[in-house]
């Protein structure tokens, strides 16, 4: 669905993509309040209301978001077909069936998902080729340390800490896991 609205209709926000209403204090998207009320079955999904001509210009992509299917979300006009489409493709169900009694009595309210999500904090550096290359062959082929690198790191650490067997033991999985994980060099 995302694909076909960027496609067709570009990457700016148009009129009827729905966004988070601001007024709604209460959402996934809104921050968690200090005192959650105690509350049974489905969460419901956030507040949403369609851009219009006006509020569009103002938008940024990153509000926008669409609906997961369910029967508490609202479609955009301009996709509804699109979502039908998908939802007999995908899950072999047209759309109806979420506005339908659930089966075992387990609602799938539905939910809303960003369009476009803006990374905060990020860092980066570029390597030159050369110094990839050789960095590559030091790390057994690869330019950054893994989850697993890391966890076999610290295990280790833990081992010359006064951990006992038991932390070396733990990180020899770690390491054959590493190691077979590692893409082989010319």
């Amino acid at each position: 669905v995302l694909s076909h609205r960027l496609r067709h209709s570009g990457s700016g926000p148009m009129p009827g993509d729905l966004v988070e209403d601001s007024t709604d204090a209460e959402g996934p998207m809104a921050p968690p309040s200090p005192t959650p009320p105690p509350r049974r079955g489905p969460k419901p999904p956030a507040s949403v209301r369609a851009l219009t001509e006006a509020s569009a210009s103002g938008a940024d992509l990153a509000d926008v978001v669409l609906p997961l299917p369910g029967s508490a979300v609202l479609y955009p006009e301009g996709l509804l077909e699109v979502y039908q489409e998908a939802s007999l493709r995908l899950l072999g169900l047209p759309l109806s069936v979420f506005q339908e009694p659930p089966p075992l009595g387990m609602p799938l309210v539905g939910d809303y998902r960003r369009m476009v999500v803006r990374p905060t904090n990020l860092q980066w550096r570029a390597i030159a080729p050369a110094d990839a290359y050789s960095l590559a062959c030091a790390q057994q082929g690869r330019l950054l340390p893994t989850d697993v690198d890391r966890l076999g790191a610290v295990a280790a650490a833990d081992g010359e800490d006064g951990g006992g067997s038991s932390t070396s033991r733990r990180a020899e999985p770690l390491q054959a896991a590493a190691a077979a994980a590692a893409p082989i060099l010319p």
